[in-house]
């Protein structure tokens, strides 16, 4: 009889466990690293994605699966992450569409880092920049946007109904 309390009581715990198993994690943000480097006319920008969300997305994009953990060197795994993300990435100087040039990823314990830059000729008085990466797969995912500009750093916030934000100095 005290077998079957102990294996009762292990199961119920077991059963408890299992939801929060399942769920890899419960929010779902993505950090975009913005830098101007005023003096080479030239800016860089990482940005950072829960690895198994990424994943999904490409999943969902290309109707296969890309692993992102054994792809960094793989040129099809690259140029999916590359053609996703230049999709739902957007940076604008002074009114005029900058060209983002993909460098590559990085696996960082359950997140991507993938790494891009621009470059432009005039001086940037107006930043706008968009992230819509993972809306398609989570209307839940946000994006915590930093820019670095010689000594100025500024913040925001981007969600689903807003992806979007403009800096002006």
């Amino acid at each position: 009889m005290r077998f079957f309390s102990i294996v009762s009581v292990l199961s119920c715990c077991l059963l408890l466990f299992l939801p929060l198993r399942s769920r890899q994690h419960p929010y779902y943000i993505g950090v975009s690293e913005l830098r101007v480097i005023a003096d080479e006319k030239r800016i860089e920008l990482s940005v950072r994605l829960f690895t198994d969300d990424l994943e999904s997305a490409l999943q969902q994009s290309y109707k296969s699966s890309s692993d992102l953990l054994k792809g960094v060197k793989d040129k099809k795994v690259n140029d999916r992450l590359s053609a996703y993300l230049l999709k739902n990435l957007g940076l604008q100087l002074n009114e005029i569409t900058i060209q983002l040039i993909y460098l590559g990823y990085e696996i960082e314990a359950d997140a991507s880092w993938c790494h891009f830059e621009a470059s432009y000729a005039n001086p940037a008085e107006v930043i706008r920049f968009q992230n819509r990466a993972l809306f398609d797969v989570l209307p839940d995912q946000q994006h915590i946007v930093h820019l670095k500009a010689g000594n100025k750093s500024k913040s925001a916030r981007l969600s689903l109904e807003k992806a979007e934000v403009s800096w002006a100095w």
